[in-house]
């Protein structure tokens, strides 16, 4: 592509974890110039969270801030500088930066910024048309402002989590920090708004983003609903209100599951033929949708039993042959290897400097393609504080002498001040702990890494 859609901006991010990063990370993506800032006092938490193993296998390094696999995810196509923003001459930078960019990103507590003098007010001095937007658990104002949120409580705190899980069971959260997610992907389309918006009228604006409001947007039709008939809907597990069969049904082979969606009689007659069981379609516990949905466990059974012995990647091709939706439940290595994302150029292989002690790794790229284009990673995450002589001296014209008095008095730095525990993980405790399904000794030759 030879010209990225955001050429041009450039993103002083103050984010850190997921929502903010994820955010920002999308920007990147889209050719935006991002300025990571992070501390050697407090780095991004993402550079020392033991996420399974953190490292390319299990191997910490020399300098493991910089290899974790979360942190390397999410903070693609950027630039890094270390800054302490609880000192003077850290604001001052701050303030030096805003003043040279179009947008500021952070996702701390409202009322943190506020305290060194770094709120948007405060950037408008020297920033008049800069677009601030800051990603919070439940936004600026209220009196839950100040509370402790992460993208899995505000899951919760948004009404989503009480529509996922099992009839007559228990909670099921989605397994990721979905409100994250979700409010990272809504801030991503505020900012070009706010963008175009500046763009039109030379104005900037202060963005206030509740990842709980993000995530409750979601559900907008069942709050209505429960409005309209003062009823709450049931949790109903893989099943659809309109549809039935409707779900995930086991298949031959360790964990292997095909998801089959059936909307009308039609198709279930397709299905019941497809099966060698014609019969089954007129069946008075079957013959038509109301009639599936009253008898749906047994339905399921009776299902379950037609694909037990089926390969899922083999009765997808089937299925889908007969117009009938259908799509195998797929792993990370599934994802991986899939031949659809393959051939539509969705995996990159990313080369790392030798002395990052990582081996090549697949990335996915952004999912949006341009006039048949793909944004591509232009270069991966970078160490803690890479480029602090290049923004900090380059961009702001710092002189050596000053560079060097702050690294002195530990405003810049390249390695965490903190001690941290970058001991390789316990795999065998994370068997028994169940935190690791599965692992595949040659997943580098399995993924065509390793030849």
């Amino acid at each position: 592509m030879p010209r990225l859609p955001l050429e041009g901006v450039r993103v002083l991010d103050l984010t850190r974890v997921v929502a903010g990063p994820f955010l920002t990370k999308q920007l990147a993506d889209l050719g935006a110039e991002i300025i990571k800032v992070e501390s050697i006092q407090v780095p991004d938490e993402t550079r020392y969270q033991r996420v399974l193993p953190a490292w390319p296998d299990n191997r910490p390094g020399d300098r493991p801030w910089n290899a974790t696999w979360y942190f390397n995810n999410h903070n693609r196509n950027k630039r890094a500088i270390t800054v302490d923003i609880g000192s003077e001459m850290g604001q001052d930078i701050i303030r030096r930066l805003a003043a040279l960019s179009d947008v500021v990103a952070d996702n701390y507590r409202p009322g943190v910024l506020d305290k060194v003098g770094l709120d948007y007010e405060s950037l408008r001095k020297v920033a008049p048309d800069i677009i601030s937007i800051s990603l919070s658990g439940f936004g600026d104002t209220g009196p839950w402002r100040k509370f402790r949120a992460y993208g899995t409580t505000v899951e919760f705190m948004s009404g989503l989590a009480s529509l996922t899980g099992y009839p007559g069971g228990e909670i099921s959260a989605t397994g990721q920090p979905y409100g994250d997610w979700c409010s990272a992907m809504i801030g991503t389309t505020a900012v070009l708004m706010a963008l175009h918006y500046r763009r039109r009228t030379g104005r900037g604006q202060r963005i206030d983003l509740s990842e709980s409001e993000s995530v409750s947007s979601l559900i907008g039709a069942e709050i209505l609903g429960f409005q309209m008939t003062g009823e709450l809907p049931p949790r109903i597990g893989n099943r659809d209100a309109n549809m039935a069969p409707h779900g995930y049904f086991p298949c031959s082979g360790p964990d292997r599951w095909i998801g089959i969606a059936i909307r009308n009689d039609d198709e279930w007659r397709t299905l019941a033929r497809f099966f060698g069981r014609p019969e089954v379609a007129d069946d008075p516990r079957f013959a038509t949708l109301a009639d599936r949905k009253a008898n749906e466990e047994e339905l399921e059974r009776l299902v379950g039993e037609w694909t037990a012995s089926c390969d899922a990647e083999s009765l997808f091709h089937e299925l889908q042959a007969l117009g009938l939706a259908a799509a195998p439940v797929n792993s990370a290595r599934q994802v991986l290897l899939d031949p659809q994302l393959r051939a539509r150029d969705y995996f990159q292989r990313v080369e790392f400097r030798p002395d990052r002690q990582m081996p090549p790794l697949w990335f996915a790229k952004n999912p949006i393609v341009f006039s048949g284009e793909r944004p591509g990673i232009r270069f991966p995450a970078p160490d803690l504080g890479e480029h602090n002589r290049e923004i900090l001296g380059g961009l702001l014209g710092m002189s050596d002498e000053e560079l060097e008095v702050l690294a002195i008095t530990e405003v810049i730095g390249d390695a965490p001040l903190s001690s941290f525990d970058f001991s390789p993980t316990d795999i065998t405790l994370l068997y028994q702990q169940g935190a690791v399904a599965d692992a595949d000794p040659d997943y580098r030759r399995t993924v065509g890494l390793d030849p």
